[in-house]
């Protein structure tokens, strides 16, 4: 919960699931977040952690 309140995330329409993946993605150094779900993967993008595809 604290982490929730402090980056602000609460209203974002993501679920407990989507904030626990991201919580441990942030916590595991090298660790980036690849995801379908849109609400997710822009929480991700703009906490650093968003897996990026490499372009050849």
């Amino acid at each position: 919960m604290e982490f929730i309140e402090r980056e602000k995330l609460y209203g974002l329409g993501c679920g407990l699931v989507g904030m626990s993946l991201l919580a441990s993605t942030l916590i595991t150094s090298g660790a980036q977040l690849w995801t379908l779900d849109k609400r997710l993967a822009d929480m991700a993008e703009r906490s650093g952690a968003a897996y990026q595809v490499p372009v050849h």
